[in-house]
């Protein structure tokens, strides 16, 4: 559920094709809608019925006999409110092939499914509004789908996307390739890439998403200094769409692990006028009262999907004084990533198990000052199952 949201000023009006909102009426702003020629306001007369064409393809609805778990009234009301605003006058329609590599379609026998879709559209409103939200939702939940549905709606703009892991980076950036929608990864690994012509490129709009992590924007290394001076650009503000917070939990618990975390809010002064977008799995009022305030956020709407995941668990095990006898336990797991301290300990261990445990076979090992090369190879083949167990540092999760 989603908390209830207080706008201020008028609400739009609805197209007068579509009195009442409900099954037939919807079908007819579908099916009536003619290009037209520019209103005396600057918005497309036709943008209301792409909005509603929009917000029912997103969620894989071909008629609304189909899925009578939405409520269409509240639907194509939103889609038309949204579709009044300015910012959705250059609104595009991507195909159905696009956005099925971008979202799943729904279950339509799991009623969790339309919750999902509804939610997503929140966000994409929200943006079209420019309103700051936090989507907080289970880990079963598919969360990027709500960031990267404007990608394909909205034509000519970015959306910055600040990820905390290269793993996440790497899983999202793949549904891009898939959808064709250009990008870039900014950091740590392919630093030595990034140039000006680079920069260039992105503040003329190549790229639609632009991938970074914390580090790479608030650190002191000269492709810091560019990324830095990327966020100073009047062009790159001006096409900015949004600013998504991925895993933004961390910006409270990591300010001492990863301080740059705990800057990100300087975005906010960099970039005034473009909404936030925060995402995460949990997030507690304390934690988002403080996860606020370091990003400079007065108010924020927060949408919430209160699931049960199925698939954590919370195990506890007692330590044995030989470290190596403790590995056991977790060598018969289906896919397991263990974390070291140190690459010298992370090494020791990876020679005892070749040594000691030939039978394991498909051991990877991950670590920053590994070719980026070789850890992009292992972070796919452990997605992919061909490498079982992955020892690794912090650095499988930083960009």
């Amino acid at each position: 559920m989603s908390n209830k949201r207080q706008h201020s000023g008028n609400p739009a009006t609805p197209s007068k094709r579509a009195p009442r909102l409900q099954g037939i009426s919807v079908l007819h702003i579908l099916g009536s809608n003619k290009p037209d020629t520019q209103s005396s306001g600057g918005a497309n007369q036709d943008t209301p019925g792409k909005v509603a064409e929009a917000l029912l393809s997103l969620g894989g609805i071909h008629s609304p006999l189909e899925r009578s778990a939405f409520s269409w009234d509240s639907m194509v009301l939103n889609a038309v409110q949204v579709a009044t605003n300015p910012f959705w006058q250059f609104l595009s329609s991507p195909s159905q092939a696009v956005l099925e590599q971008l979202i799943p379609m729904p279950d339509e026998e799991n009623e969790d499914s339309d919750d999902e879709a509804k939610q997503q559209l929140e966000v994409l409103e929200h943006i079209a509004q420019k309103i700051d939200c936090v989507l907080i939702a289970s880990c079963d939940w598919d969360k990027t789908p709500a960031f990267f549905l404007p990608m394909a709606y909205c034509p000519g703009s970015i959306t910055a996307i600040i990820s905390p892991q290269m793993a996440l980076m790497n899983d999202q950036q793949q549904k891009l390739v898939n959808a064709k929608i250009h990008h870039i990864v900014l950091s740590g690994d392919n630093s030595g890439a990034v140039d000006g012509d680079v920069i260039r490129r992105i503040c003329e709009g190549e790229f639609r998403a632009v991938f970074m992590s914390p580090e790479i924007i608030f650190g002191d290394s000269p492709t810091s200094r560019l990324v830095q001076g990327l966020w100073r650009n009047t062009r790159w503000r001006n096409l900015l769409l949004a600013i998504v917070v991925d895993e933004v939990h961390c910006v409270e618990k990591w300010d001492k692990f990863r301080p740059e975390y705990a800057r990100l809010g300087e975005l906010r002064i960099w970039s005034p006028g473009v909404p936030f977008v925060g995402v995460t799995t949990t997030l507690a009022a304390d934690a988002l009262t403080q996860t606020m305030d370091k990003l400079f956020l007065s108010k924020v709407n927060v949408l919430r999907v209160q699931e049960i995941p199925t698939n954590v668990r919370l195990e506890v095990h007692t330590q044995p004084k030989d470290a190596m006898e403790g590995l056991n336990p977790l060598l018969g797991k289906d896919k397991t990533i263990i974390y070291f301290e140190k690459i010298s300990i992370l090494i020791d261990v990876s020679k005892y198990l070749s040594r000691m445990r030939p039978d394991l076979g498909r051991i990877g090992v991950y670590f920053s000052t590994l070719r980026s090369q070789y850890k992009e190879s292992v972070m796919t083949k452990f997605a992919k199952g061909d490498i079982h167990i992955l020892l690794a540092t912090e650095a499988a999760g930083m960009g």
